[in-house]
């Protein structure tokens, strides 16, 4: 699996997934720090759990956690790994992302075998992240829960992380309940972005929100 390299009879060294996975968690510790306070905010406002996640090669790393204080919640311990075609968070690390790019990224990867809505190929991946990048923010259904999510640009406009809000379908499907949980989710994005020195969505020309468009 790459973590240890055999180096002589009973004699080992540290192999290079230790290092790229030290190194994915070490670079996300400065967004941790920043968007601690704002997820836990949100976790608050919203009564949902919220989540900070980052992108480790064609997977979404789990680094910070706000858990709801209610009996059902949903509940991604710190460290936990999906694919990230498979979650609204991983696909908001995609935003920036072009179809070559992500070509290359899954290159020799299977995309089907996930619970549908994931996308199974490589054109329904790309349709439907030109989709969510055009609306500025992704969803994504699974065992009975729906999560939202938007990506976190540094400086340079490069897609460095993402938050979210996931909850029990009952809750997030709630009439008037997705706009008013996407306005709070757009609101924390930005807020974290002009700490870390990235574009806020409303200086990239980011759609804004609204009732038809949010939930088609």
């Amino acid at each position: 699996m790459g973590y240890l390299n055999k180096i002589g009879t009973n004699t080992y060294a540290l192999g290079t997934q230790v290092v790229s996975r030290g190194f994915s968690y070490l670079a996300s510790r400065e967004i941790v720090e920043v968007a601690a306070p704002f997820i836990t905010r949100l976790r608050d406002s919203t009564s949902l759990s919220s989540h900070v996640g980052a992108r480790d090669d064609a997977e979404v790393l789990y680094v910070f956690r706000a858990l709801a204080l209610q009996r059902v919640s949903v509940n991604v311990p710190v460290g936990t790994r999906f694919p990230l075609h498979t979650t609204a968070m991983g696909r908001a690390l995609l935003m920036g992302m072009s179809p070559a790019d992500l070509q290359h990224l899954f290159q020799g990867r299977r995309l089907d075998g996930y619970p549908r809505p994931a996308p199974q190929t490589m054109p329904e991946l790309i349709s439907l992240c030109e989709k969510e990048r055009a609306q500025g923010w992704t969803r994504h259904y699974s065992d009975h829960s729906t999560a939202l999510a938007m990506p976190i640009r540094n400086f340079t406009g490069q897609v460095v992380a993402a938050i979210n809000i996931s909850g029990p379908d009952p809750v997030m499907n709630a009439e008037g309940v997705m706009e008013a949980l996407l306005s709070e989710l757009k609101q924390t994005a930005d807020e974290i972005m002009r700490q870390v020195g990235g574009a806020t969505s409303a200086s990239t020309g980011q759609r804004s929100f609204t009732a038809h468009s949010s939930i088609d």
